[in-house]
């Protein structure tokens, strides 16, 4: 009779060889996951110092601004010493655009007074001009716009831009100059003692201007009063007109020389540069790694689930194997039966014909 040894081997450690195949897919898993723990690690974003330095120099110009100017930073954000995710660089984006909306209120707080003044004496000025031509039958003259011109540029521990050159300097106080001289002549002409105070007021304002540009450059003044009339229509122009028309011009020059170039411009600048750099690569490193777990979980998914359809074809063979080893027992016992019954027959003797028993003796 064959013993069928290596059949009822597999039978017998078939549980063992199915537990050790869903092993093996959790053993592959675990390889999986140190594999891709290494890339993790090389594509994390590393944060840079260099943020945390701009940030720095923002506040310090923010600070001495603020100094400068007397005009305080409503709810100025405090910024992290460290900026390592999308979050953070999502809240960073916040706070730069915050002091951008107060560096820019603090420049139009500074030139309100001036500019309200300057308004004032304009529209009296356009008021006067109107009857004027009213009384001559002319339209009513409109001051031309006037396009401010584009300066660039800053020096240490001031209100403006470390790279303000000594030519810029020297033309913002020209203007300034002008600017002053021009009102001092409007005050010395005004015959109501009102006009007289608010040009008085105008040109101190203009003064102060002056002040906050650096000091220690040492220039030579060239005050020109000539300033370009407009091209207009063949019409009489009069005094007010022209006046009004140089009040324009210079208060956009004012305005101009005194709120462009700020040095808290150019660290706000840097910083949202180095801002837009930095989140552009921690936004590219994030998206590396979501893709790198993602295809993670799907392998872990695959080697699982192979392990453990492995694990129960080798149970489902196992019962059969068991069953057709059973079967062959059960075959051979039969055919060994009959085999002896073949060379051994025993003769056949009905119930009836049998002898009695006979009782035993106590």
């Amino acid at each position: 009779m064959k013993s069928y040894t290596f059949g009822y081997l597999f039978v017998r450690l078939n549980k063992a060889l199915a537990i050790f195949t869903v092993l093996c897919g959790l053993g592959a898993s675990g390889l999986l996951y140190l594999r891709d723990s290494f890339e993790v690690q090389s594509l994390a974003y590393v944060p840079n110092d260099t943020v945390p330095l701009r940030l720095q120099d923002l506040s310090n110009a923010l600070d001495q601004t603020q100094s400068k100017i007397n005009i305080g930073f409503k709810g100025t954000p405090t910024f992290q010493s460290q900026y390592s995710n999308s979050l953070d660089f999502q809240q960073l984006h916040g706070s730069l655009s915050i002091i951008g909306g107060e560096i820019h209120t603090a420049k139009t707080m500074l030139t309100k007074e001036f500019d309200d003044s300057v308004d004032t004496i304009r529209s009296k000025l356009l008021a006067h001009v109107n009857q004027l031509n009213a009384s001559v039958a002319q339209p009513t003259p409109q001051a031309p716009s006037v396009s401010r011109p584009a300066l660039s540029v800053n020096h240490p521990d001031q209100l403006f831009s470390q790279s303000l050159s000594k030519d810029d300097i020297d033309g913002r106080k020209a203007v300034f100059s002008t600017a002053v001289e021009f009102f001092r002549v409007l005050e010395s002409a005004a015959e109501d003692p009102e006009n007289k105070a608010v040009l008085s007021k105008t040109g101190s304002e203009v003064e102060g201007f002056a002040n906050l540009l650096p000091v220690y450059v040492e220039t030579d003044l060239d005050q020109n009063n000539s300033s370009e009339t407009p091209e207009t229509a063949p019409k009489k122009i009069f005094n007010a007109e022209k006046v009004a028309i140089q009040l324009g011009q210079l208060q956009s020059q004012v305005d101009e020389a005194i709120t462009s170039s700020w040095s808290a411009d150019d660290a706000l600048e840097k910083a949202t540069e180095i801002y837009t750099e930095e989140s552009a690569k921690c936004r590219e490193s994030e998206h590396q790694i979501r893709r790198v777990w993602r295809d993670f979980a799907v392998s872990v998914g695959e080697s699982i689930a192979f392990a453990v359809v492995l694990a129960f074809a080798l149970m489902v063979l196992a019962d059969l194997t068991k069953a057709i080893l059973d079967t062959a027992a059960n075959g051979s016992i039969v055919a060994s039966a009959y085999t002896i019954v073949r060379d051994d027959p025993v003769d056949y003797v009905p119930l009836d014909q049998l002898p009695p028993e006979t009782p035993e003796e106590p």
